[in-house]
């Protein structure tokens, strides 16, 4: 999918991701993560309407170089084809389980996975992982490795990986909820030699418990509705490890998980498979998790990973930073907040006519794309911003806060609060609206004190800082790590 040199296989069959628009009689594409135009010729145009109805791509040279092309931008992604039953067993897959005082969770997933080849890291459990002894034997598929001490999830899938034999790895982490036929098909994603690595969305089983139901709609585990490429400057940044497929080869060429990384060593992972070939989240494939049930394990969780940051900062540099802007764009938006609302406004006009200049020639009324691309940009910025200002940047806030007497410090305070009443969604009934806001309150808190002590730890602000980008470039979302 990355590299041109490969084939895609002639029978692959592609489908548009989210937010792809087609203009002129299909002869401009607009879409991708980040956001891209293409031209296409007469020809090309027709190529991509039969694709769009279903057609293969087919091993002409020329429609392989377009659907590549395609794949890249994110405009596209590829339909593999399922080649399994619903009670077959996938092959050429070994299934890694770490688990820690977790008998319940790791019995679930290996009466579900039975038949496979299974490696479970008993990583420092105080109790027995099999019935009522540590003398219980593993049912007959499964091989044990046993930490006697806690050496956290990357270190516990890393010493699994000598135990693999066979081309593809599947971590999956106690408690969930996968079938023999949802990794059979995240399998058929393989078929594309380039692809090293592939992610389903992760759902939250039901719960009666608040904190339960609070994770329903506000898992970190859940990367959305759009499948995607994953990687960053991608709409899926990242993906967690909670059920990841790999390559093998892919996993050792990258020296794997990196055991000195007890929070976000997964997006750590992923960002470095993400450097040697394409790694895919597919949304279509939904496996469910338990939730946590208690405020106390809620705000521990995201505190782990709010801690993750600083040192992800350390190993990739400004991919952390929790905002993408073009230095034109946060310039409108200061001023936005400072109440210079003829200068922002003048700016935001000049950003619009910087963008359709670009796009003159390429898309039909460049003008009207330029300003429905600029705002569409500013509406990202400025929600990422309320979103940071309570998470990430809470303690700056509560700052400005603090000395709200001018006017522009206390909108700052006010965007921030109404941000977080309205990141309750649509609530059930009153109590249910509480509840959520409540929770909401304690998870950004306990983030955003995760990565400011990250920061103090690792004694650099790196993660805290915004990046700037070219201009007209939307910002993107901080990975949280899991």
């Amino acid at each position: 999918m990355l590299c041109s040199a490969t084939p895609l296989p002639p029978h692959t069959r592609l489908k548009p991701t989210a937010q792809l628009a087609i203009v002129d009689e299909g002869r401009t594409l607009i879409g991708g993560h980040p956001l891209s135009v293409v031209r296409l010729s007469r020809a090309g145009a027709e190529l991509v309407k039969s694709w769009l109805r279903g057609e293969p791509v087919g091993d002409h040279n020329s429609h392989q170089e377009l659907a590549k092309r395609l794949l890249n931008t994110g405009m596209f992604l590829p339909t593999p084809e399922a080649t399994l039953g619903k009670d077959e067993c996938p092959d050429d897959i070994t299934v890694v389980v770490p688990v820690r005082n977790d008998s319940e969770g790791l019995n679930k997933v290996t009466a579900q996975l039975r038949n496979m080849p299974i490696v479970v890291v008993d990583d420092g459990s105080t109790g027995p992982l099999w019935g009522l002894s540590h003398d219980t034997p593993a049912p007959p598929n499964v091989t044990v490795i046993t930490h006697e001490r806690n050496l956290g999830p990357a270190a516990a899938r890393q010493s699994a990986v000598a135990q693999v034999d066979s081309p593809l790895v599947a971590f999956v982490d106690a408690g969930v909820g996968i079938s023999h036929e949802q990794l059979g098909a995240i399998q058929q994603w393989f078929s594309d030699p380039d692809v090293v690595a592939v992610a389903p969305r992760i759902s939250v089983s039901q719960s009666d418990h608040r904190v339960g139901r609070y994770e329903q709609t506000h898992s970190p585990l859940d990367m959305g509705p759009s499948s995607s490429l994953v990687g960053p400057g991608r709409l899926v940044r990242y993906v967690p490890s909670t059920v990841l497929v790999v390559r093998v080869s892919a996993l050792k060429s990258t020296d794997g998980f990196d055991p000195g990384l007890r929070f976000g060593e997964d997006v750590d992972l992923v960002w470095r498979l993400s450097q040697i070939g394409a790694v895919v989240y597919d949304s279509g494939v939904v496996v469910d998790h338990p939730p946590r049930e208690t405020i106390t394990q809620l705000a521990q969780q995201r505190f782990g990973y709010g801690t993750a940051a600083a040192p992800l900062a350390k190993r990739h540099g400004n991919e952390v930073a929790p905002i993408r802007v073009s230095a034109l764009m946060g310039a409108v938006v200061v001023l936005a907040v400072r109440g210079r609302w003829k200068l922002a406004c003048g700016l935001w006009a000049i950003s619009v006519e910087l963008l359709a200049r670009q796009l003159d020639g390429r898309v039909p009324n460049p003008r009207a794309w330029a300003a429905a691309m600029v705002l569409r940009s500013t509406q990202s910025t400025v929600t990422t911003l309320v979103r940071l200002g309570r998470r990430d940047w809470w303690p700056a806030t509560a700052l400005v806060g603090l000395g709200s007497k001018h006017p522009h410090k206390a909108l700052v305070v006010k965007l921030v609060v109404a941000g977080w009443l309205m990141s309750t969604g649509r609530p059930r009934s009153v109590r249910s609206f509480f509840d959520e806001v409540g929770l909401a309150g304690i998870e950004d808190v306990s983030y955003g004190a995760g990565v400011w002590v990250g920061a103090i730890r690792h004694r650099s602000l790196k993660c805290l800082l915004p990046r700037l980008t070219a201009p007209n470039r939307a910002s993107g979302r901080r990975p949280t790590g899991k």
